[in-house]
């Protein structure tokens, strides 16, 4: 009995057929055995089985025996040798385009097989030896490959599928030239931001032109890295000027103005907290302001300084009594400037002022220092009545020594009162305690007692005599009367050509009363060749005199003879005793004037009568003369509001005066040194302030009207 194997040239691991031949008719089963030096085969025999599949898990020699049995009686065994060669496949490579088998999810790897001539890969059932994976999730592929020898092989690869980050960026992608942005970053472990290779998710970007930002957020490798591109923009900061507006001086005086303006942007923030383009400022120290301006569209911002230079005002110091004997003279000297105005009538300019005060004056000087600053300064000075200065010869005391003083003597004589501490007739001004009355020109009768012994005689005649003809400092040149009872006093300086001038109406004055006064009647004379036709009007105010504004008054302008006609009487039947303002006499003067021209006013023809119908004439005050401003369209500049506006008394501990001679509304603010207001308000010629809880020093106060302004210096002594 033979045993034949159908192949001898197998696969390590393959397996054959081994069958009987012939077979044995009388066999009723057979029993196999493979053995092997290397290796022991590994198969089921059949029973009968004629044929079976011999396993030859390697390489080498195997010996198949087949015993025929015909029951349990063995009828027959054969043998075959079969030697298995060694054609083992080779196994094949498998090539991966992601590195280290990583993928980022959504992407995709192509694997590719190697080494072999056939291909499947499981579980793609693809033949091909290269296919194109996506996994979304971590996954194996298994590569069967078959060589030429017909042996077959498996190799395996696995994916690593890594999740994609989305990065998502926070904060402002616009910057400010020299600004930096801080960005917050999200959607990754981690970040890197280039240039600059910042390794942050808050990194903070400076950059000084637009660019692009790159920003990484890395994977397990660098395929597997998300990254986003930033654009930066860099906006320019707008440029901010600031200058005066016209064009003025960036140095000024105390309580001047000046108006800044600021250009360059869209909207600004000054230090002194406005939001306008231009601020207008009034600094009393050197300051500088501050402009921060802003760009709406980019919201870029700019800054600005502009500093002023507060020059001093000057310092002044007058000298001068504080008071004198009624109808002496009092000197006033000033130092501290470059030249000084006295605002008298008319102005004196110079340092010093000889003035016969009355009961109660002030007088203001206007200084002007080098640096061109303007401040005013007003003294007083009382009239003591209690006493007098006498020159021996002037008996009625006008001035001069005449023979009128004679007649003075035959008038008071007999009078007697207080000896002067000096007597004697020399040519020089004496002391002398007041006596009781007075001589025909209203002054003390002391001035009768020309020797000085304390009575009036005609020993008093031989100083008469010894000065006859000479004048002494004390006589007010031009007046027709020592006191004149009625006068006409300008509210300015100069007239002003084409615009209303006014001169008060005065009555007596503070030493001398008009008594029993029931009406009055005077003329006004002008210059009816200076004087605009129909401008001259009279006007009748609230006084001691017209009390409850119940008068007749009158007022007829002849303009061909150049003069007003007035009057006014009370209707009550009552006569009254006083002095001050009763009207106002107002003209406007012709344009074209030459400037050097002079009107001149004056009061003529004045009587008063009583109720008992008793008239007298009223003594008259000289003529003013006015130099015309031509050319002036308004009172209100600078220089004339300050000489139209007046305080006092200054220095001041209690409450401060406010008077002006305009007809319009002033506007008055009080500063400390620091420009602090302290007051404000407004008034109509006349305002009093109560300073008396002011801590003291030096306060400004700036007065305003018609778009004009002027500042003063006030001293408060508390």
């Amino acid at each position: 009995m033979g045993i034949i194997a159908n192949s001898l040239n197998l696969c390590s691991g393959s397996s054959g057929y081994a069958t009987v031949s012939p077979t044995i008719g009388t066999a009723t089963s057979y029993s196999w055995s493979v053995l092997s030096t290397s290796c022991t085969g590994n198969f089921t025999p059949g029973t009968n089985g004629w044929s079976i599949l011999a396993s030859y898990p390697c390489c080498g020699v195997y010996t198949i025996s087949c015993t025929a049995y015909n029951g349990t009686v063995a009828l027959i065994t054969g043998t075959q040798v079969v030697t298995v060669s060694c054609l083992s496949a080779t196994t094949p490579t498998i090539l991966s385009s992601a590195p280290n088998n990583t993928l980022c999810a959504g992407n995709s790897a192509t694997l590719t097989g190697m080494g072999c001539a056939t291909y499947t890969w499981l579980p793609l059932n693809s033949a091909f030896p290269s296919v194109v994976v996506a996994p979304t999730a971590n996954t194996c592929y298994t590569l069967q490959a078959q060589n030429a020898s017909g042996c077959f092989a498996t190799s395996n690869v696995c994916t690593n599928v890594v999740p994609a980050y989305t990065i998502s960026v926070a904060g402002n992608t616009q910057v400010c030239i020299g600004s930096s942005t801080t960005l917050s970053l999200s959607g990754g472990p981690s970040f890197v931001t280039l240039p600059g290779n910042i390794n942050s998710p808050n990194p903070v970007l400076s950059p000084s032109i637009s660019m692009m930002y790159t920003i990484c957020s890395p994977g397990p490798t660098a395929a597997c890295a998300s990254t986003l591109v930033l654009p930066i923009i860099v906006n320019p900061t707008p440029t901010i000027t600031t200058q005066i507006n016209g064009g003025g001086s960036g140095t000024l005086c105390p309580g001047q103005t000046r108006t800044l303006v600021a250009f360059g942007s869209t909207t600004y923030t000054w230090s002194t907290g406005a939001t306008t383009p231009s601020i207008v400022v009034m600094p009393f120290s050197s300051s500088c302001y501050s402009v921060i301006g802003i760009n709406n569209i980019t919201t870029c911002t700019n800054s600005a300084v502009y500093c002023l230079t507060v020059m001093p005002l000057p310092t002044l110091s007058i000298s001068g009594p504080s008071s004198v004997c009624l109808g002496s003279s009092a000197t006033f000297s000033v130092s501290g400037a470059s030249s000084y105005t006295w605002q008298t009538t008319p102005a004196v300019i110079g340092s010093t002022i000889n003035v016969v005060p009355t009961l109660y004056q002030q007088f203001t000087v206007s200084a002007t220092g080098a640096n061109g600053c303007n401040v005013t300064y007003t003294t007083s000075v009382f009239t003591d009545t209690s006493c007098a200065i006498v020159w021996p010869g002037d008996a009625n005391r006008d001035g001069s020594v005449s023979n009128l003083d004679v007649l003075e003597l035959g008038l008071a004589a007999g009078s007697t009162g207080a000896a002067r501490t000096t007597t004697g007739n020399a040519w020089a001004g004496a002391f002398a305690t007041a006596w009781t009355g007075s001589v025909s020109t209203g002054w003390n009768k002391v001035h009768a007692d020309c020797n000085g012994d304390g009575i009036v005689n005609s020993s008093d005649n031989a100083a008469i005599t010894q000065n006859f003809a000479l004048v002494h400092s004390f006589k007010e040149s031009g007046s027709s009367a020592a006191n004149p009872e009625i006068s006409l006093v300008p509210a300015q300086l100069n007239a002003y050509a084409g615009i209303w001038n006014k001169a008060d109406i005065m009555l007596g004055d503070a030493s001398n009363a008009i008594n029993q006064l029931y009406g009055v009647a005077f003329d006004i004379t002008y210059d009816m060749n200076m004087v605009q036709p129909d401008s001259v009007k009279i006007l009748f105010t609230p006084s001691f005199f017209n009390s409850g504004n119940q008068n007749i008054n009158f007022g007829k302008t002849i303009y061909a003879n150049g003069k007003l006609y007035a009057a006014t009487v009370r209707v009550d039947h009552n006569d009254v005793n006083g002095n001050g303002k009763i009207g106002e006499f107002w003209y406007k003067v012709k344009s074209g004037l030459p400037s050097n021209a002079v009107i001149n006013l004056s009061v003529v023809n004045a009587q008063k009568v009583s109720t008992s119908a008793a008239f007298n004439t009223l003594s008259t005050a000289p003529s003013q003369s006015l130099s015309i401003s031509a050319n002036v369209v308004s009172i209100l500049n600078n220089t004339d509001l300050d000489k139209v506006i007046s305080m006092f008394p200054n220095p001041s501990n209690n409450l401060l005066n406010l008077r002006s001679d305009l007809g319009s509304t002033i506007v008055y603010t009080l500063y400390d040194i620091s420009g602090r207001v302290i007051l404000n308000g407004d008034f109509i010629q006349a305002k009093t302030l109560e300073v008396k809880n002011l801590a003291k020093g030096a306060y400004f106060i700036r007065f305003q009207s018609n778009g004009q302004s002027c500042t003063k210096q006030v001293m408060i002594e508390n």
